[in-house]
């Protein structure tokens, strides 16, 4: 019984060394694309008044422009809806909620590293892995715990060894899917003002920074 003892603990301390070297890794992966990319000070004064959560979200052109500004957090703001400034209590709510779940999903293409920092993201290590094109890369699993637009959702993020950027990255729309609805890598990196964006599958345009 004594030696069953010392095995039983010898095991349990390499599991916790295991969790905590892979926290460690987890959180290093993170930084080094985050620098990459441009740095936490450089993504502190992009993009939009992070201060106040608000933002703006417009479509331009003939068929059914639009802008909306919401504020994230309230979800409270205004729309100007083809020339008509939408009035009816019901029919802003509606605008509201849809100016907020389109900057949560393209927020997700655009500034992907980022939002690994958002509270109620949960961050997996995996170790290494092969993407799509046969390169070992570092893997981390992200969920959700019951926040953004889809908390059910679950990503592998695949981060390339030499740029330390993300490279790839497949979509689950379950998290207890074992194989994912969606591969695409992340090739496109340009430079907006100070930091890195990734346009992505959907190839956002009229990005512009201040």
């Amino acid at each position: 019984m004594k030696i069953l003892y010392i095995i039983l603990f010898c095991s349990i301390q390499t599991f916790a060394q295991v969790a905590a070297n892979s926290d460690v890794r987890k959180n290093e992966l993170i930084e080094q694309c985050l620098t990459v990319m441009g740095g936490k000070q450089a993504w502190e004064n992009t993009i939009w008044d992070k201060f106040n959560q608000d933002v703006i979200i417009e479509k331009i052109g003939n068929t059914n422009p639009y802008k909306i500004w919401v504020n994230l957090t309230t979800k409270q703001g205004k729309a100007f809806v083809n020339n008509t400034w939408v009035e009816h209590p019901d029919s802003l709510k509606v605008w509201m909620n849809k100016g907020y779940e389109i900057w949560v999903n393209d927020a997700y293409w655009l500034v992907m590293p980022f939002k690994l920092k958002d509270n109620g993201v949960n961050l997996k290590y995996l170790g290494y892995k092969k993407n799509s094109k046969q390169a070992d890369c570092e893997v981390i699993e992200l969920t959700f715990n019951n926040v953004g637009v889809t908390p059910e959702n679950k990503y592998h993020i695949y981060f390339d060894n030499n740029t330390h950027l993300i490279c790839e990255w497949s979509y689950f729309e379950k998290f207890s899917d074992n194989e994912p609805k969606m591969t695409t890598p992340w090739e496109n990196y340009q430079k907006y003002g100070n930091i890195l964006f990734n346009r992505g599958k959907f190839n956002l345009d009229n990005i512009s920074v201040r």
